[in-house]
Protein backbone atom coordinates (compact mmCIF):
# COMPACT_ATOMS: atom_id res chain seq x y z
CA UNK A 1 0.00 0.00 0.00
CA UNK A 2 1.40 3.39 -1.01
CA UNK A 3 1.63 6.29 1.40
CA UNK A 4 -0.57 9.24 0.50
CA UNK A 5 0.62 12.78 -0.11
CA UNK A 6 -1.92 15.53 -0.61
CA UNK A 7 -0.98 18.15 -3.17
CA UNK A 8 -2.19 21.71 -3.48
CA UNK A 9 -0.93 23.82 -6.36
CA UNK A 10 -2.35 26.53 -8.59
CA UNK A 11 0.52 26.06 -10.99
CA UNK A 12 0.41 23.49 -13.74
CA UNK A 13 2.85 21.15 -12.00
CA UNK A 14 0.61 18.26 -11.00
CA UNK A 15 1.80 15.94 -13.75
CA UNK A 16 5.45 16.58 -12.97
CA UNK A 17 4.93 16.03 -9.25
CA UNK A 18 3.00 12.81 -9.92
CA UNK A 19 5.92 11.54 -11.99
CA UNK A 20 8.56 12.53 -9.45
CA UNK A 21 6.66 11.01 -6.55
CA UNK A 22 5.42 7.93 -8.38
CA UNK A 23 6.03 5.74 -5.32
CA UNK A 24 3.29 7.64 -3.48
CA UNK A 25 -0.43 8.00 -3.91
CA UNK A 26 -0.84 11.71 -4.82
CA UNK A 27 -4.24 13.28 -4.11
CA UNK A 28 -4.97 16.74 -5.47
CA UNK A 29 -6.56 19.20 -3.04
CA UNK A 30 -8.84 22.15 -3.58
CA UNK A 31 -8.60 25.28 -1.44
CA UNK A 32 -11.84 24.28 0.33
CA UNK A 33 -10.22 21.03 1.45
CA UNK A 34 -7.09 22.84 2.64
CA UNK A 35 -9.24 25.34 4.53
CA UNK A 36 -11.37 22.64 6.17
CA UNK A 37 -10.71 22.44 9.91
CA UNK A 38 -11.36 18.66 9.85
CA UNK A 39 -8.42 18.06 7.50
CA UNK A 40 -5.90 16.63 10.00
CA UNK A 41 -2.93 14.29 10.29
CA UNK A 42 -2.03 14.29 6.62
CA UNK A 43 1.15 14.72 4.59
CA UNK A 44 0.75 17.76 2.37
CA UNK A 45 2.83 19.31 -0.37
CA UNK A 46 1.99 22.96 -1.10
CA UNK A 47 3.28 24.73 -4.20
CA UNK A 48 2.32 28.36 -3.66
CA UNK A 49 2.79 31.79 -5.10
CA UNK A 50 2.37 35.29 -3.69
CA UNK A 51 0.74 35.62 -0.26
CA UNK A 52 -1.43 32.53 -0.35
CA UNK A 53 -0.13 31.26 3.00
CA UNK A 54 -1.93 34.13 4.72
CA UNK A 55 -5.25 32.72 3.49
CA UNK A 56 -4.80 29.33 5.17
CA UNK A 57 -6.04 28.74 8.70
CA UNK A 58 -3.41 28.29 11.38
CA UNK A 59 -4.99 24.97 12.39
CA UNK A 60 -3.97 23.52 9.02
CA UNK A 61 -0.29 24.06 9.84
CA UNK A 62 -0.66 22.81 13.40
CA UNK A 63 -2.52 19.62 12.47
CA UNK A 64 -0.66 18.39 9.37
CA UNK A 65 2.82 17.55 8.13
CA UNK A 66 3.60 19.86 5.26
CA UNK A 67 6.27 21.04 2.87
CA UNK A 68 5.89 24.39 1.13
CA UNK A 69 7.49 25.49 -2.11
CA UNK A 70 6.98 29.20 -2.51
CA UNK A 71 7.69 31.61 -5.35
CA UNK A 72 7.42 35.38 -5.27
CA UNK A 73 8.15 35.77 -8.96
CA UNK A 74 5.23 35.21 -11.28
CA UNK A 75 7.34 34.03 -14.21
CA UNK A 76 9.01 31.17 -12.32
CA UNK A 77 7.73 27.61 -12.03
Amino acid sequence: MKDTIYLYTKKNLSNIIHEILSDYNIVNLSFDQVDNSNFKNNNVLLVLDKDFVKDIRESFFLNNNFVVFFSKKEHTL
